[in-house]
C-alpha cells in the first residue's frame, strides 16, 4: 500500500476513512465489528457478550455518518459499570463514554489494534 503525502501529513493521517483502511489492510488493526449501537451490544455466536465487550485499551472506535468514518477515539479504560471510556483530540475529550453522544443514525466501527 502506498501512502500519499498531503500538507499536514499522509493521506492515512489526515483522512479518517484512509486511516481505517490503512489499519485494516496493513494488518495493524483487526475489525471487531461495525454497526449501530444495538448491534454492538447484542450477544451473537461470534461475540457472546456483544462486540462492545471485546474492546481493550488502545483499540479504536470509528464514528461513521452517511457511509464515511468522520472521527476516531481511542479506548482508554472502562468505568465502574464496564462501559468503555475514550479520549479524542478533535473535540478534546478525556475519559468520556465511548458513544460521544452520536445518535441512532450513526454506525460505529470497532477496531482492535494488534500488538
Amino acid at each position: 500500500m502506498v501512502l500519499q503525502v498531503q500538507a499536514g501529513g499522509s493521506t492515512a493521517w489526515v483522512q479518517t476513512d484512509a486511516f481505517k483502511n490503512f489499519l485494516l489492510w496493513s494488518g495493524y488493526g483487526k475489525m471487531i465489528a461495525r454497526g449501530f449501537l444495538p448491534d454492538l451490544l447484542k450477544p451473537t455466536s461470534r461475540h457472546p457478550e456483544g462486540a462492545l465487550a471485546e474492546l481493550e485499551p488502545g483499540d479504536l472506535i470509528g464514528y461513521e455518518a452517511h457511509g464515511d468514518v468522520d472521527h476516531f477515539s481511542i479506548v482508554v479504560e472502562r468505568d465502574s459499570n464496564g462501559y468503555p471510556l475514550v479520549d479524542s483530540h478533535t473535540g478534546d475529550r478525556y475519559h468520556v463514554p465511548w458513544d460521544l453522544g452520536w445518535d441512532k443514525t450513526n454506525k460505529f466501527v470497532l477496531i482492535h489494534i494488534r500488538d
